[in-house]
């Protein structure tokens, strides 16, 4: 989601400084859908119908892990899956969600409910299930996205240890580039850019904390 890779990041810092605080690994669910709130209301609401509904509205409501992966058969293009996937890692990680800790994915649930799309019969059941199954969702979305060509990378989670900083540096940006996929970065010609790591002709670049891909031919 372009431009809101500072909030996304001040709402983890919140979550776990919150965990640090109780001395749990696991926040309460009462804090966590506090935190979430505030989150959730920075976040441009243009922006959340335009990424998040079209995604969620194409799911069936799943009632078994079978099920649940067919789900994935109505994403169509790219765009639409890269945002399916931000949804699912942003709804897992806020919840924290263990087998142990049911309640969390419904409180979630029905607060997202609420929020998104609450004329959707059964939507907070949908996004418990999409809470629980995420694990093995996590499976068939990669297995799907290696058929697709998507126009970007697809890894938009600088945050996570995994991926790290390979190489950073400055750079002036020469060309203009707008995209309304939700990995991407926008630039205007002279943005100053601090460039995170390159992949396949892309550039993932931070300007002022907002963090996204552009062309490396976009850049100098």
């Amino acid at each position: 989601m372009p431009g809101n890779m500072n909030v996304f990041k001040q709402f983890t810092d919140d979550l776990n400084q919150s965990m640090q605080l109780q001395n749990t690994d696991q926040l309460d669910v009462y804090d966590a859908c506090t935190i979430f709130k505030y989150f959730y209301k920075e976040l441009p609401q243009k922006m959340i119908k335009a990424h998040m509904c079209p995604a969620l509205q194409k799911h069936i409501l799943a009632r078994n892990y079978e099920a649940a992966a067919q789900v994935l058969e109505q994403i169509e293009t790219p765009e639409e899956f890269i945002n399916y996937r931000f949804l699912m890692d942003t709804l897992y990680y806020v919840t924290q969600f263990s087998k142990q800790n049911k309640m969390a994915a419904e409180n979630i649930g029905m607060f997202l409910y609420a929020w998104i799309i609450e004329d959707a019969p059964d939507s907070e059941k949908l996004f418990t299930q999409l809470i629980e199954m995420q694990p093995e969702l996590e499976f068939e979305m990669n297995k799907k996205f290696e058929k697709m060509s998507p126009d970007c990378p697809l890894d938009l989670v600088p945050w996570r240890e995994q991926y790290g900083i390979i190489e950073q540096y400055q750079a002036q940006v020469k060309n203009e580039f707008k995209s309304e996929i939700a990995t991407c970065l926008r630039v205007k010609k002279g943005d100053q850019v601090t460039v995170l790591r390159q992949e396949a002709g892309w550039a993932l670049c931070d300007k002022n904390g907002f963090v996204g891909w552009v062309p490396l031919d976009a850049i100098e």
